[in-house]
């Protein structure tokens, strides 16, 4: 397991990239962290994960849903909607390198490497997702 004072350190120099703006950086940092990220993820406090799966399943009961993970990261949501039933899961992050890592968990239908914005996404079809 990766030591936690180095993602802490590494998580401190993403904090000042996003202050910066540059979201190429960003990106950079996290096709550069995506494996320390995802060892360490579940040991530094984060709950967002648990909330928001949890919202999920308040106002998706339906298991056959098609659900877009959008900024999936390593996929540690996928991975939670996954373990609570939900079959169809696709994922979209500007991050190939955490893409690389959320496709070995193998809970996800497809995986599209993209920026969220105002450009329409290739690969996904409207009005699909809920």
């Amino acid at each position: 397991m990766a030591d936690n004072k180095l993602y802490i350190k590494e998580r401190d120099i993403l904090f000042e990239i996003m202050q910066s703006g540059d979201n190429e950086e960003v990106i950079r940092w996290y096709d550069e962290n995506a494996i320390l990220y995802d060892e360490q993820f579940n040991s530094c406090g984060f709950i967002y994960h648990l909330t928001t799966t949890e919202t999920v399943c308040k106002v998706a009961p339906d298991k056959t849903a098609v659900i877009l993970d959008v900024g999936a990261g390593s996929g540690v949501i996928g991975k939670l909607l996954h373990d609570h039933g939900y079959c169809t899961i696709d994922a979209v992050d500007a991050s190939e390198g955490m893409l690389k890592i959320a496709a070995q968990k193998n809970i996800y239908r497809s995986l599209t490497c993209a920026k969220i914005g105002t450009e329409p996404i290739k690969n996904l079809k409207e009005c699909e997702y809920l």
